[in-house]
Order: structure tokens, then sequence, then C-alpha cells
């Protein structure tokens, strides 16, 4: 995922890398993130083995814990929405 040198996506995440955080691979995470603008996220592939890994970190576990985390430290703003955990 490119991010085109801009620090902070739409939403208020803060990008610092593409690290895993509490051990939730950050497109995981980015594929779950819920803002009420949102109606739909598309995951572009060009394979099979991307279809396949789309299809991994929409099926990855990402905790409550990740987003009161990410609010903690200054990732996610206070007050920006965040998706249920699962």
């Amino acid at each position: 995922m490119e991010n085109h040198g801009n620090p902070r996506l739409p939403g208020g995440v803060r990008v610092r890398g593409g690290h895993d955080y509490l051990a939730v691979p950050l497109l995981a995470a980015a594929v779950r993130f819920g803002h009420p603008a949102v109606a739909a996220v598309v995951v572009g592939a060009r394979t099979a083995a991307e279809v396949e890994q789309s299809a991994a970190w929409l099926a990855h576990p990402v905790p409550a814990e990740l987003w009161a985390e990410a609010r903690r430290s200054g990732l996610l703003r206070a007050g920006c929405p965040a998706p249920p955990p699962g």
C-alpha cells in the first residue's frame, strides 16, 4: 500500500512503515478500518496469490486493543471511529 509520502491516511491513522502492530499486519488492520463515509473497500489483485492474501487480511482477527492502543499512542485521533473487534 503506497501512501505517496503522506504520513496520515484519511480517517486519522498515522502510518509508521509496514510493521505489524500488536501482531496484526498493517494491511489487515487497514482493510478492517471503518469510517461512516466509507461504504466499501476494494483491494486490487493481479494474481490468485494476491486474492488469497487479501482474503487472509480480511479474516485476520483485529482485537479491540489495537484500536485502543492506536488512540493512546496517537496513531488514531480521538473521536475517529474504529470498527468493532473481531
